[in-house]
Formats: structure tokens, C-alpha cells, sequence
């Protein structure tokens, strides 16, 4: 099971990252053009839906090729918390129905650098994580992602998912019930987290360090 590096790009490193970025291009093209897209030139039109890019990557500029070479670069920052986030987002975009013209904000909260040991236990216990494996892991988890387990949150249901803190603020980190309580009754507490950004960065940063993930 691979756990690359992030800053050295070493998808770059090892020759990787066109090839990969010819497969990424190959399936988005799949996707538009089975939802009835075509290729045509200027400016991509949603109502006859034309593309300019629907075409081999021979044929592509180098800036519409540097777009997915992008995404392969950036794929060493999905860690397993923030590939959960970047699924409850497409959960996310289907119930509620929305297109290409809408956007879902969510955060990779973590990177893959830090799962070196739990892939190496899924590869253990699962096998590796080989072509098949992607292939089953695109259509089930990604193309086949349904709107089940979507629940659209009233004052009640925030407030029930906030009290599920309890465990980890108060019985695991020896939090007061009323520092809990201030996370929701006091709305000054964030913007004095807020102001605590440039010192949050720094220990993101040195933890960085310390783990051997920042060169």
C-alpha cells in the first residue's frame, strides 16, 4: 500500500502523474458524454450542451491538461476523515438535487500522511488496493453515492449532534460542561477562536515537523 509524500510530489517523481492525468481526463469525459454532452468549440454551453474540452488529450491545451494534473497532484491530501467529507458532499449534492452550477464547501481535514499504519492494516486484512479495487471503490462509493442517511438538521437535531461532543470534550479532555455549553450559547467564543488563527497554524505546522511530514 502506498503512503507518497505530499511536498515532493513524488507522483511527479515517479512518472505518474501524466498518466494518471490522461485517465482523469478519459473518465470525466466518460461522465459528460454520457449525460448526453459533444464536443464543440468556444465557450462551453449547459443549454446544448457543447463542450470545448470534450476531446482527446492529444488535442488539449496544455492549460486544460494542467487542470488534471492538478487534481492528481492533489490527491495526496485526501486523508480517510476528509475522503468522509468529500462523500457526505456528494450525499449532500444529490439530495437536495443540485448541478453543475452549484458548489459544496466542505475540508480535507486531514492527509493521506497521516494513515501510513491503518493502510497498511486495510492492506493487511483487505488485500491491496489494486485496479479492481479502485474500479469497485469508483462505482460503489463514488458514482454510486446515494442520499441515504441525509438528514436535514432542525434546533433540536444541532443541538442533539452538538451534545454528542460531550465524550470526547468533557470525559476524554477533562473539559468543563460549560465550556461545552459556550459553544453554543456564546457566539464571541468563535470569533476569539477566529483570532487564534495564525497560532493555530503554527501548531498545525510544528506538528507537521515533528511528524516528519513538513521538508
Amino acid at each position: 500500500m502506498d503512503t507518497p509524500g505530499i511536498l515532493d510530489k513524488p507522483l511527479e517523481k515517479r512518472g505518474k502523474v501524466e498518466m494518471l492525468a490522461v485517465k482523469e481526463h478519459e473518465r470525466w469525459m466518460d461522465d459528460y458524454v454520457r449525460a448526453g454532452w459533444v464536443h464543440a468549440p468556444g465557450a462551453k454551453q449547459n443549454h446544448k450542451k457543447t463542450h470545448p474540452s470534450l476531446a482527446p488529450w492529444s488535442q488539449l491545451a496544455d492549460d486544460e491538461k494542467e487542470k488534471d494534473r492538478d487534481t492528481i497532484r492533489s490527491l495526496p491530501l485526501l486523508g480517510i476523515s476528509g475522503i468522509a467529507n468529500l462523500l457526505a458532499s456528494i450525499k449532500l449534492a444529490r439530495a437536495f438535487g443540485f448541478t453543475e452550477d452549484d458548489v459544496v464547501v466542505t475540508v480535507l481535514t486531514d492527509s493521506l500522511e497521516l494513515y501510513g499504519s491503518r493502510l497498511a492494516e486495510l492492506a493487511a486484512a483487505e488485500g491491496p488496493f489494486d485496479r479492481e479495487a479502485a474500479m469497485r471503490a469508483h462505482a460503489v462509493s463514488l458514482a454510486g453515492q446515494g442520499a441515504e442517511n441525509v438528514l436535514e438538521l432542525t434546533v433540536r437535531e444541532r443541538r442533539r449532534i452538538h451534545n454528542l461532543k460531550y465524550y470526547t470534550w468533557v470525559e476524554q479532555q477533562g473539559k468543563r460542561v460549560e465550556d461545552l455549553d459556550a459553544q453554543w450559547d456564546d457566539p464571541a467564543l468563535w470569533r476569539r477562536v477566529q483570532l487564534q488563527a495564525p497560532r493555530i497554524d503554527e501548531a498545525i505546522t510544528e506538528f507537521n515537523r515533528e511528524a516528519g511530514i513538513a521538508r
